[in-house]
């Protein structure tokens, strides 16, 4: 071949090679970001469109306001895992299902990361404000409140998946059988730092776990409403770490319901004040239980199971858990200055010098 014609080739594959990076091939292309705006501002103005063109590495950024109707609940990721993320105030970005479907699904291969974000007005069978099917995504700072399912999951049904949730909120969500916040089904999800207020079902007011083993440190279920057990357990053994379970109600269980051969482990945790039902229900199970502090529960505040001997039932002296201000006051048994094993009891530390009595 002559010299001038093998130049040009070589010319015209560098050309083509260019081109291979460009735009109009994205699988060249880095990680972009891409904007949800309802105003028009942004890349797009639902968030489905967002995530439709969404790839993995992507982030979604959703600018502050209310995002509802078609386009906007029911989203899907389409095997895709890119990272979601709204305001640093949660609250300013707000998922309105108004009652005609669920925000999120997610199945297969895909589990982004979603942050910083409300679901609200959720209404399905099964998971009113997420439902996970072999999906492990990580959910931080989002917050959940008066989403429905009239079979399980209130706020999140999580099957098949190992989800991990951090700083999220489940707030006044409703199952009408199991898990009113959220329901774990063969499901080994982490949660660290979710709290779960003014929940309701039938099992599981705050979180239900069947064929599961969850792992929950520094998590509250305060003013839950439930039959079986603010976190019921079936067949499951969960871990249950430095977490606060005050101010529930439940008829036959304000705390920890342990059925069908569950093994919960309980450790540096506090089960005060629960309304009716017994503090831990063993039935058919045996959960291990150390360094907790057991107060004021219903009918029995009595461990049951297997515990160990290094056990408070003293006021745990919360700052205020009328209100839900669940810190300790100086002195409680539960600091760790105050006890003799030295260790922190519950979720909080000290917040305050005196409780406030109602």
């Amino acid at each position: 071949m002559p010299a001038a014609m093998l130049l040009a080739l070589l010319a015209a594959l560098a050309v083509l090679a260019l081109a291979g990076c460009s735009e109009d091939n994205p699988a060249e292309v880095g990680p972009r970001e891409i904007t949800v705006d309802a105003g028009g501002g942004g890349d797009y103005t639902t968030i489905q469109a967002a995530l439709t063109a969404a790839r993995d590495q992507d982030v979604v950024v959703i600018e502050p306001g209310t995002y509802s109707g078609p386009g906007n609940r029911n989203l899907t990721f389409g095997g895709s895992s890119p990272t979601v993320t709204g305001a640093e105030d949660r609250d300013l970005v707000v998922i309105d299902c108004g009652g005609a479907g669920r925000g999120f699904y997610m199945g297969g291969s895909s589990s982004p990361v979603i942050e910083n974000l409300t679901v609200t007005g959720g209404d399905t069978v099964r998971g009113g404000g997420m439902y996970l099917e072999g999906s492990s995504p990580t959910l931080r700072n989002i917050r959940f409140i008066s989403n429905y399912a009239s079979y399980g999951g209130g706020g999140i049904y999580s099957r098949n998946g190992d989800p991990v949730l951090e700083n999220v909120v489940f707030e006044e969500n409703t199952s009408t059988v199991e898990g009113g916040g959220m329901l774990c089904l063969h499901s080994d999800a982490v949660l660290d730092g979710v709290a779960f207020e003014r929940n309701q079902a039938v099992s599981g007011g705050g979180l239900a776990c069947i064929f599961s083993d969850p792992a929950l440190t520094r998590c509250v279920f305060w003013d839950n409403d439930t039959v079986f057990g603010v976190i019921y357990c079936g067949t499951s053994s969960p871990t249950i770490t430095s977490c606060t379970v005050v101010g529930n109600n439940g008829s036959a269980c304000s705390g920890v319901y342990c059925a069908s051969g569950s093994s919960a482990e309980i450790r540096q945790t506090i089960v005060a004040n629960g309304q009716a039902g017994e503090a831990i229900v063993c039935d058919g199970s045996t959960p291990y239980t150390t360094l907790s502090c057991f107060f004021g529960n219903g009918t029995l505040n009595e461990v049951c199971g297997t515990y160990t001997t290094s056990m408070l039932y003293e006021d745990p002296l919360f700052c205020d858990a009328y209100y839900g201000e669940l810190t300790l006051a100086a002195g409680s048994p539960c600091l760790p200055d105050s006890n003799d094993w030295g260790v922190l009891i519950g979720a909080f530390g000290q917040g305050c010098d005196e409780p406030t009595r109602r």
